[in-house]
């Protein structure tokens, strides 16, 4: 019980520091928007080369931190390339002291982390595993479809942005070969160190196949970088790798599982063969005994929990882990039994379109098009509250259209991910 304890309040004070730590970087990023002063943007420019060169290259030509920090503010090829301007907080508030600004970046680095991890065991892992059980689809069928869709989905979204974005369409694949060798040598290494005192076992087949099917898919991706273009053909192909793939799984799978009923039928027969026992016979009645229950029993067992009073400091961190708590409770719809909540359902249904769209139009410039897709979201928001308020109750989850939330859940848990890793 004791260590029980410690370990929940070890959990809760990292939370605490976490979120604390969370406020204190979005307080960097609002306080380093402040103008840049203008009477020196011109030399800047000078000294630093004006537009031809490279960002890095202009601050590796600028000594002094209140330089950097004016060329940074007036230089566009500075800009951030995510949500955060991280070299305005590193040059122009920890300008002075760069061991500092570099730690807190480091730590801001962990806080990241943390949010993909939160957000993939709290909402995106829940979600996997209720529509694989809606769908009927197995474990092995679940992992190279929806979460595969799911861990490949923020790649996808960052490449393709990155390519529509660029002016001279130059394409990297480095990001994506990166992450695809993060996770089949970090992941897979962490995984087996936590389970290497079990006695775990792969399936070879599986393995085989897997690794085979990569090493195609590189192989290919390879000829594609030898050529030095891609045409529409040559993209359907690639793609038609994958389908492949799913497809030839489906088919071994069903017949392995086959294989398994028609092994535990012949199973079954063989040790009701060795009991000897009729499948109809005279089975003598026997009453059903129950035991007793005092009234004075009952009561305590149905008797409602006490209510516990909170303290002002468990009150105190709860206001302060609402930062990353709460946007990503509104937006992301969670029907689970234990974490429903129609007030926050209803919500999330309305916020969601909102949060797309402003996701969309953080990519692409144009006034105009922008308010158009706002007024649209917005719409289409208010009606999904609606009917998220009509149609569920506030005892239980919704029965009806469970896939329908399941699917809003899975693509707004993904869509957090991307957001964390942007």
């Amino acid at each position: 019980m004791a260590s029980l304890f410690s370990s929940r309040l070890s959990s809760r004070s990292l939370s605490l520091l976490i979120n604390i730590f969370f406020i204190f970087l979005i307080y960097l990023h609002f306080a380093s928007q402040n103008p840049s002063p203008s009477g020196s943007i011109q030399t800047l420019n000078s000294l630093a080369g004006g537009d031809s060169e490279s960002c890095s290259g202009g601050l590796a030509s600028l000594d002094d931190h209140r330089s950097k920090c004016s060329y940074i503010r007036s230089q566009s090829k500075c800009g951030p390339q995510g949500y955060i301007d991280y070299l305005k907080i590193l040059f122009c508030i920890f300008g002075q002291s760069p061991v500092l600004g570099h730690l807190v970046l480091s730590v801001w680095l962990f806080v990241l982390f943390y949010l993909l991890g939160d957000t993939a065991a709290s909402y995106f892992c829940p979600s996997l595993d209720s529509l694989s059980k809606v769908l009927k689809l197995s474990p092995t069928m679940a992992g190279v479809t929806l979460l595969s869709l799911g861990n490949g989905a923020p790649d996808l979204f960052s490449s393709v942005v990155s390519f529509t974005r660029s002016n001279n369409g130059d394409f990297g694949l480095n990001s994506i070969l990166g992450g695809a060798f993060f996770v089949s040598s970090f992941v897979v290494g962490t995984i087996c160190v936590l389970i290497g005192s079990r006695d775990v076992s792969i399936d070879r087949n599986s393995f085989i196949r897997d690794v085979v099917f990569l090493l195609v898919a590189l192989c290919c991706l390879g000829l594609i970088i030898f050529i030095g273009k891609v045409t529409i053909w040559v993209a359907l192909c690639y793609l038609s790798i994958y389908l492949l793939y799913v497809g030839f799984l489906s088919v071994s799978h069903f017949f392995d599982r086959k294989k398994r009923m028609s092994e535990q039928i012949l199973r079954s027969r063989e040790d009701l063969a060795e009991m000897g026992v009729p499948l109809l016979g005279d089975i003598t009645e026997e009453k059903l005994v129950l035991p007793e229950k005092t009234s004075q029993e009952f009561k305590i067992v149905f008797e409602d929990p006490p209510k516990r009073h909170r303290s002002c400091f468990s009150v105190l961190v709860s206001i302060i882990g609402l930062p990353l708590y709460l946007p990503r409770r509104l937006t992301i719809p969670v029907v689970r039994e234990e974490k429903w909540s129609k007030p926050c359902a209803v919500v999330s249904t309305a916020i969601a379109p909102v949060l797309l769209t402003e996701l969309y139009c953080s990519h692409y410039s144009g006034s105009k098009r922008n308010l158009i897709l706002y007024i649209v979201s917005g719409s289409i928001g208010l009606i999904l509250g609606i009917l998220a308020y009509l149609t569920t109750e506030k005892s239980h989850p919704p029965k009806k259209f469970s896939l329908v939330w399941l699917l809003g859940g899975f693509t707004m848990s993904v869509t957090w991910t991307y957001m964390i890793a942007q």
